[in-house]
């Protein structure tokens, strides 16, 4: 049973970064302006440009492309926080958690009261295998806001991993209460059934 996790848009044409390429190779060699301050919006609009590249080659899912442009970014002040955080959602992409989980705390160092980064980070916790830190993560959630069902639908995917029944079973019922509509109810009540059924079979034999 896998956790949810957001995903990127969908890919678009390839010949669109060829032309934002040669936007950047023009913008290199256009003579600068005597223009005050023309110096520094020339640089500013060199490094949107590398975003926008960057952020074809993520719909493309070329994320080692990607990520050479977001680098890239990081040079600019301006953008370097919100290539920093593409940088580590490729990292959540590619499965490199020990980068990811590095990545996100520093984040939330600067904004300790981000859900969404909070919850990429729980993630990376779970999919790690550091599911009490998961658990820890996404039950503030759920305390402090509780206003996204990805928050109940991974705590309990956790406690089925962890052959917890109870506590499955516990935020399964919110879940119901709070999102009713949710597909993974049936899925997860099953899950929830057989572990209880396992159990009881386990506690006949002893």
């Amino acid at each position: 049973m896998k956790l949810k996790k957001l995903f990127w848009a969908k890919p678009l044409k390839s010949i669109f970064i060829a032309f934002l390429l040669s936007l950047v190779f023009v913008s290199c060699n256009t003579t600068s302006s005597l223009i005050p301050g023309a110096q520094v919006q020339k640089e500013l609009d060199l490094y949107n440009q590398y975003m926008i590249i960057a952020d074809e080659y993520t719909n493309q899912k070329k994320y080692d492309k990607a990520v050479i442009y977001y680098e890239q970014c990081l040079k600019c002040p301006d953008l370097y926080w919100d290539a920093y955080y593409k940088i580590a959602k490729i990292a959540v992409i590619q499965s490199d958690w020990n980068k990811a989980e590095k990545m996100f705390k520093e984040l939330l160092e600067r904004d300790k009261d981000n859900a969404t980064l909070k919850e990429n980070l729980a993630y990376v916790y779970a999919s790690k295998g550091s599911k009490e830190e998961a658990i820890k993560i996404y039950s503030e959630l759920i305390e402090t806001s509780g206003n996204k069902s990805s928050y109940y639908e991974n705590i309990i995917t956790i406690y089925i991993q962890l052959k917890n029944a109870d506590e499955a079973q516990k935020y399964l019922s919110l879940l119901k209460e709070k999102f009713p509509d949710t597909q993974s109810i049936e899925k997860f009540q099953n899950a929830i059934n057989s572990l209880k059924e396992a159990s009881k079979e386990e506690t006949s034999k002893k």
